[in-house]
This record gives structure tokens, sequence and C-alpha cells, in this order.
């Protein structure tokens, strides 16, 4: 009983343990800060999960994540693709196979929306001394552009006809920015103005391009047919964003831009949420939480039913509390053993007896066996032999004294 109650406590004490730490983690997973901005998996201010379950509630609108890395689109017809928090340069240096896999879903019916991460202004690097690692970096960044180059990419901005430039918003204090005011020039129904909280502007748009909303004649969001579907820019992603959705909801502008599709996806792969095959995965994917809890459980009760046992152990089989040990004589011979060897044992012997108990033997008996035993020294006697000079020596020595 005193053995149970302690590995009770602690199997008490790691139960509650991971109770916090799973606790813990849900409350991250349910903030979603650990994902990236404009994740549809995030739930604070910078995240889109507000639009993605308010598309899911929708009747007949499928809401899908894509997570894959393997370049494939979905299938076009009746699909909305958002790629929001988009880079600029991802879009300057593509591979050939990879934009004619988007090109294809575009004019093959599916309408493209790509929303671009805001940038408020120009980043002024002050004049200092580099480093010798900075000066490393820049020679391995410059080292993989020209590996890059030395690859044939393709411009989707030169594909498509457009480009971007950074028009610095206004500066009201060191580090906020104040948004820009930006027109509805189109013909649809929607807000006549928005606050826009991105510098990047679109230009050099080619002449099939639509401009819907401008700021100071230099168009911010636009949209181009291409085949039987479209692609939509958008120089800023905040009036996606769930601070948007609760604050500055236009839900007239979000439904043109969401199409009239069917099926709507939330590209999460460019954010660096991908789908990877695993242990964890495929528990989490299929709910084996509980399989895996009765599996740990399993292995607790076999470590417990090895260190101590389950059931009560019976009077006449428990161990002794003490442990036999052996007699003086067995230690001794023991001893022997392992300190002499045997061609020396007699020799040994006779000479431990002369300096006690010869004493006590006359000088003629005691010569006789000095005798033996040298004789035998002389001899190398083997191990039977030494035995019958320890008898022929015993029995001088019983002799009585003439």
């Amino acid at each position: 009983m005193k053995r149970v109650v302690p590995a009770l406590l602690l199997f008490i004490a790691l139960a509650g343990l991971t109770a916090v730490i799973v606790d813990l983690l849900q409350l991250r997973l349910e903030s979603g800060d650990v994902y990236p901005p404009y994740s549809s998996l995030r739930s604070d201010p910078l995240g889109t999960m507000v639009l993605f379950e308010s598309l899911g509630r929708t009747r007949d609108l499928a809401v899908r994540r894509d997570y894959s890395t393997a370049g494939q689109m979905p299938d076009a017809v009746g699909t909305t693709y958002l790629h929001l928090s988009a880079s600029p340069e991802d879009w300057r240096r593509i591979q050939p196979e990879e934009f004619n896999t988007i090109d294809r879903f575009v004019r093959e019916g599916g309408r493209l929306v790509i929303a671009l991460r805001g940038v408020p202004a120009e980043i002024v690097h002050i004049d200092r001394t580099i480093s010798e690692a900075e000066k490393n970096a820049e020679k391995e960044k410059q080292r993989k552009a020209e590996e890059q180059a030395a690859v044939k990419l393709v411009s989707a901005e030169e594909r498509w006809g457009f480009q971007t430039q950074l028009v610095n918003l206004k500066q009201e204090e060191e580090s906020n920015y104040i948004p820009a005011v930006v027109q509805n020039v189109s013909t649809m129904t929607m807000p006549a103005t928005l606050q826009w909280y991105s510098g990047i502007v679109l230009t050099n748009l080619h002449s099939e391009w639509k401009p819907v909303y401008a700021r100071d004649g230099q168009p911010v969001i636009a949209e181009r047919q291409f085949g039987k579907g479209a692609v939509v820019l958008a120089t800023d992603s905040f009036f996606l964003s769930n601070e948007a959705m609760a604050e500055a909801r236009h839900p007239e502008l979000l439904v043109w831009m969401i199409g009239s599709g069917s099926t709507v996806f939330f590209d999460e792969a460019h954010l660096g949420i991908v789908d990877r095959i695993n242990i964890a995965s495929l528990i989490y994917r299929y709910r084996l939480h509980w399989l895996v809890a009765s599996f740990v459980l399993l292995v607790g009760l076999f470590v417990w039913k090895n260190s101590s046992s389950l059931a009560p152990v019976l009077p006449e089989i428990r161990q002794p509390s003490f442990v036999m040990g052996k007699e003086s004589g067995e230690g001794f011979v023991n001893l022997l053993r392992r300190n002499i060897y045997r061609r020396e044992l007699s020799k040994v012997c006779f000479s431990e007896w002369g300096r006690s108990a010869g004493i006590r033997v006359d000088n003629r008996r005691r010569a006789e066996a000095d005798a033996a035993m040298t004789a035998a020294a002389t001899a190398n006697l083997k191990e039977d032999e030494i035995v019958g000079l320890y008898r022929t020596i015993t029995e001088i020595l019983r002799k009585r004294q003439a």
C-alpha cells in the first residue's frame, strides 16, 4: 500500500500537468496568433477567419482551405481562389509550369483574387557600418539570385499586363500612417470610398483591365477577364481581415470579389501552412485521440505491473526478510581459493602450522615433517599428490614420542 500511494499521486500530477498543457495549446490555437497574418485559421484582428466562416454559412457555397504544395489548382468551373497577403515579388519571378497552371485555371472559368500585403511606405535604411555576417548574407542572397536567373522564369506582371508602384502614405507620427481614401471609379453599386492602408498602386495596366477603386487616379483594385474566368488585383488585404469585418465591413465589395462561384478556396500554402502527412496529422484527422490515450494508459499499467504486483502476494510464497549466508569455514575456503595457488597450498599451511602449533611438537616429528615437505617442494607435486602429502605429514605428527 505504501508503494501504491506515491505512484497514484504521481499519476494524478502528470494527468493535471498534461491537462494544463493541452488547455494552453488549445487557447493558442483558438486565438490563432500562431498562424501568419491574413490566414483563415487566425481569429484575432490580423486573420481572415471571420470571412471564412461567414462564407461557410452561406447557403449553396462551399468553402475550403488549400494546404497543397504540389502546384496544382482546383477545378476551375465555379471556383474562386483567394490568394491573400501576397508579395509582388512572388509574381515577378515564377516557374513557367506554375504560371501555366494558374493561367489555365483562370481561362477555364476560375476566378483568381490576388490581394497584396499592405506596405504603407518605403523603408529608409540609415547608413551604418555593415558587419561581416551581413556581407556574407548579402553574397549568399546574390548567389541565389544568380542561380534563379539561370533558370528561365516568367513574370505574371508581363504576361497579364500590370505593374506595381509604392506611393508612400502620409505619416502622422513617427510610426503611424494615415490611410488613404480611394474612390469607386466603376459603375458598380459599391461604397463610394474606402480607407486604404497600403501605399502600393497599380501602374501600366493593359487596356483590358477595368479599374474598380483608385487613389488619386491610380488604381488599387482592378479586374481583367481571361477566357471564361477573371483575375482580380487588390493592393491591400486589410478590407478582408477580421478587424475590417468588425469595424469597416463592405458586403457589396465582398460579394463582387467572391463572384458567382459555388466554391471558395483560401490559399494557406503560400503563407507557410502546408499539409504534411505524419502520424500526428492522421490522428487529428481521424479523431484517434482516445486511442492514443488508451495506449498510454496500457503502457502505464504495464510499467506498474512490472514494478509492483497488482495482486497481493500469498504468505507461503513471500520472500523472507533476511538473506541466507554461509558458515565461517566456507568463507575461509573461498578466501583461500581467491588468494593462494593450489601448488603452494601445502607449503603455506605447513608454514602457518610451524608458527602456531609447531612449538608443541617434539623435534624428531617436526624434522620428519619438514623433510617430507622439502621433498614435496622439489618434486613439484600434482593436486592428488598434494592430498597424499597432507596425509603423510598428518600421520607423522600423530606418532607418539618413543
